[in-house]
């Protein structure tokens, strides 16, 4: 810290070119700022973390991120939570290297602690005279120390925005652009379908900033709103496995802009938005149309208009124009389009430089009130992740115990195909299941999404790679497994909530395919098992209904003790096969059987499993848990 506060000291002074710097305290960080300042930008650098403190605006006289915050330009890797906000308040050492129209900052540092004692963090900012750009190249090395092959997931984080002025925030997604206005702010926002690499945010004087990013390392887009003057512009890079001594590199655009009110695509100094100057046109109106081009730069920049009514595969090429910018600012082109029958027409403006992509621009006009879907096509893929995926469907089927042969041998081939679902801690019961009966039974690893949260996270070893176990390989582990078809699901004391969207679509699909599920302690019952009410407690002894199920004999309900129940409502086409006192104790609606004792244990009920939370002194424990593995079988 000393020495370069003593370097800003003697840089105070120093003319340089296009460029001025000067030290500036910060209270909030109890620290000296580097300012370096031309006629374009005022940013305010911190050798914490090496963040821009301050983005100041110069033509919008504005300030781009918010300074008595934590400022933009933080890195954290989401796949190791020890280092979430760790870097930011770390010393980096800076260096600088000057021309006579660019000013270049580095900053670099490798930190012990955060679980990432060999990453080593280089970031060089460029700023260039005359331009409304600043960009960003990152470096992340794995040492050599680390010798081996290290998992890294980053995610960058940035606080962008126009403050003191309220601020409309977009992100492309493959279902259109999401638009998140001032008055309708979410705690948060996630976008784990973003269809470019760009994010953008505009007030309504058209002032505003859009960054770039390389698309293909996306994994998804986050914001944290809260109530937060700026909030932030953050993304979630694919992981990546970097060699020992090796580097991984990305970089970064920051492009600050007038002229625009919202945002339509952004890259390489561009940021356009496309204006529908007709409110709810019906089939056959002619629209009008108003292109507004922004270039952080001075340059040459030609821009195709295309259109194709949605669900087509081929675009039509409308106008083209070439848009000359003697310096950074706007220019504007106008068109018209209509659409005969009802239906959306889809907008894209193709900005190039010769053979150049430079960006792209969409929008969709819906002519009559079509509900036809906006579909954003990627234009490149995304990078697989370089990790090697831990395979966590690996099935071990525990020392085999004494039980009794509930079920009769079934002929080779015949076997029922089972996808168990439980608490990882809870998988012996799965094997105990098993070995009862003839199932082919799969599973794979979950944590209970309450407390036991914290003992999903073990370090693995993968041949000359080792990680830290993570969300995102727990949920990749589970879809692939959703992805076989099977005879039957079972589901053991996990909350329906627990599961992703994406889960719960698979898990749908299968039963709507035939696949049989049976639910044991549901605490948020999904529509297809046909339950209503909250999840009350109560304790009661199960017994049959009249007229039993035929499958259910030879079930001993009469030796069953009393349990916790959760009284739920069935539906009007739910059946009751079994009751427990007043409340059902199992259900059926289709192909959907509820099992409905608490299948969870442990000191906050944060643990699930297979069987009821028989006390330790429940009388002939081990004779009670066969009598629930044969219900099970059954």
């Amino acid at each position: 810290m000393k020495n370069i506060c003593l370097l800003m000291t003697l840089l105070a002074s120093t003319q340089l070119l296009a460029f001025n710097e000067k030290n500036i305290y910060y209270e909030n960080l109890k620290a000296d700022c580097l300012r370096v300042e031309n006629d374009v930008f005022a940013v305010d650098f911190t050798e914490l973390g090496g963040r821009m403190m301050s983005l100041t605006f110069k033509p919008a006289n504005v300030n781009l991120t918010n300074p008595e915050t934590i400022g933009s330009t933080t890195e954290n890797l989401w796949n190791i939570p020890k280092s979430r906000f760790f870097l930011r308040e770390k010393p980096f050492l800076f260096n600088k290297k000057l021309t006579e129209d660019s000013y270049v900052a580095t900053f670099s540092g490798n930190q012990k602690g955060g679980g990432i004692d060999f990453l080593n963090v280089v970031k060089t900012y460029t700023l260039q005279d005359n331009t409304t750009i600043i960009k960003l190249d990152y470096a992340f090395e794995n040492l050599p120390d680390a010798m081996s092959a290290l998992n890294y997931a980053f995610l960058l984080h940035h606080n962008l925005g126009v403050l003191g002025e309220e601020t409309t925030y977009f992100y492309p997604t493959k279902e259109g652009i999401k638009v998140i206005a001032p008055h309708k702010r979410p705690l948060d926002l996630w976008v784990f379908n973003p269809a470019r690499g760009w994010l953008g945010c505009a007030a309504k004087s058209g002032k505003g900033v859009a960054i770039a990013m390389d698309y293909a390392q996306v994994h998804a887009f986050y914001s944290w709103f809260s109530k937060d003057k700026i909030p932030t512009l953050e993304w979630r890079m694919i992981p990546m496995s970097i060699e020992a001594g090796k580097q991984a590199k990305t970089s970064v655009e920051f492009i600050a802009f007038t002229g625009l009110d919202a945002v339509c695509g952004a890259g390489n100094g561009l940021v356009g938005d496309i204006k529908v100057l007709k409110a709810a046109p019906e089939p056959g109106d002619q629209v009008p149309l108003k292109v507004i081009i922004y270039n952080g730069k001075a340059g040459t920049v030609q821009a195709a208009l295309n259109i194709r009514k949605s669900g087509e595969e081929n675009w039509t090429q409308l106008t083209t124009n070439t848009l000359e910018f003697d310096k950074f600012g706007t220019k504007e082109f106008t068109a018209n389009v209509t659409l005969v029958q009802e239906g959306i027409l889809e907008l894209e403006v193709i900005l190039a430089n010769g053979q150049d992509e430079l960006a792209r621009l969409n929008q969709i006009v819906n002519f009559g009130e079509s509900d036809q879907p906006w579909v954003i096509a990627p234009l490149i893929k995304q990078r697989e992740s370089s990790i090697q995926q831990i395979n966590l469907r690996i099935f071990d089927n525990v020392a085999e115990t004494p039980h009794i042969k509930w079920g009769k041998p079934l002929p080779k081939g015949t076997q029922p195909n089972v996808l168990a679902l439980t608490d990882f801690q809870c998988i012996p019961e799965i094997a105990q299941l098993k070995q009862r009966f003839d199932f082919n039974v799969k599973t794979t690893y979950l944590p209970y999404s309450g407390l036991s949260q914290a003992l999903a996270n073990p370090i693995y070893s993968l041949g000359d790679t080792f990680g830290l176990l993570t969300g995102n390989d727990v949920e990749e582990n589970l879809l692939k497994a959703l992805d076989d078809k099977h005879d039957a699901i079972v589901i053991g004391g996990l909350p329906w909530k627990a599961f992703s969207q994406k889960a719960r679509q698979k898990i749908q699909e299968q039963i709507k395919n035939g696949t049989g599920i049976v639910y044991i302690g549901p605490f948020d019952p999904p529509d297809f098992l046909g339950l209503t009410g909250k999840p009350t407690t109560i304790k009661a002894t199960p017994s049959p209904c009249e007229n039993p199920e035929s499958w259910l004999e030879g079930i001993p309900f009469n030796l069953l003790g009393e349990e916790q129940i959760l009284a739920f409502k069935p539906d009007k086409d739910t059946k009751i096969l079994a009751n427990a006192a007043q409340a059902p104790y199992i259900t059926e609606k289709n192909n959907a059987i509820a099992i409905l004792y608490k299948a969870n244990f442990g000191r906050f009920g944060d643990q699930a499993g297979l069987t009821p939370n028989l006390l330790d002194f429940y009388p002939d424990k081990e004779s009670q848990h066969e009598l629930y593995f044969s219900l099970l079988g059954k």
